[in-house]
């Protein structure tokens, strides 16, 4: 059974709370007839203040997944191989991995190869039979450094610096809407909110920002 929570989708997340119950039964449900129960997000919240916060951002990189399997499912090959994969680095890549080898991994039934083809990534894993290196880093997974998050992120307050790259952004967004506008004319921009958020990395990208600008079209004299 697969349930969408269009209720999660709200701002101020508090609609969501009248699932409570009826989700907390439905797990009772599916505990009791001996069922696999999965709770995931693709990502997390990506609007209102709270996500421009260290906690949101965190969040929308790190969605939550929630699996509980039946005891008499998980053989000692599995459990072991779960309870190294806890603390390692995993992506929805080895997410989508496990559960098209599920039947094959815990029901011991064949699949055919055409269905638990994975689309060409970085090397992905079964959750349940193999083991992730524990010294896997963003690049190995194929996450893409703005995604990372064994990166330190620091906000920027120093108005040099903001200033700096408000002049470096503001050109970029006001060619993006002339482009999706379809401008008869170039429209001029001008700042209007700008939140600027600087990741730093050791590796190859020394320097990688994430920007949140609002922009308002600027008066004509």
């Amino acid at each position: 059974v697969y349930v969408h929570l269009q209720t999660a989708h709200n701002v101020r997340m508090a609609a969501v709370r009248n699932l409570d119950r009826p989700l907390l039964e439905f797990m009772q449900l599916v505990i009791r007839q001996q069922g696999l129960f999965i709770v995931a997000s693709d990502h997390g919240l990506t609007y209102s203040p709270y996500a421009s916060t260290e906690h949101g951002r965190m969040e929308w990189k790190n969605s939550p997944l929630l699996m509980m399997v039946p005891k008499h499912l998980v053989t000692p090959e599995a459990d072991a191989a779960l309870t190294h994969n806890t603390q390692q680095l995993v992506t929805k890549w080895d997410f989508y991995k496990t559960m098209m080898k599920m039947p094959e991994t815990l029901f011991r039934e064949e699949v055919p190869a055409a269905t638990t083809a994975v689309p060409n990534r970085p090397l992905k894993y079964n959750l349940f039979a193999e083991h992730i290196p524990r010294n896997r880093t963003c690049r190995d997974a194929g996450l893409p450094p703005w995604i990372c998050l064994c990166a330190q992120w620091s906000s920027i307050t120093k108005q040099a610096q903001l200033f700096r790259y408000q002049e470096m952004l503001l050109p970029i967004v006001a060619q993006f809407l002339n482009r999706a506008n379809q401008a008869p004319q170039c429209v001029h921009f001008e700042a209007a909110h700008l939140d600027i958020v600087e990741v730093r990395h050791t590796g190859e990208n020394a320097n990688i920002l994430e920007a949140t600008v609002a922009v308002k079209r600027r008066a004509t004299p």
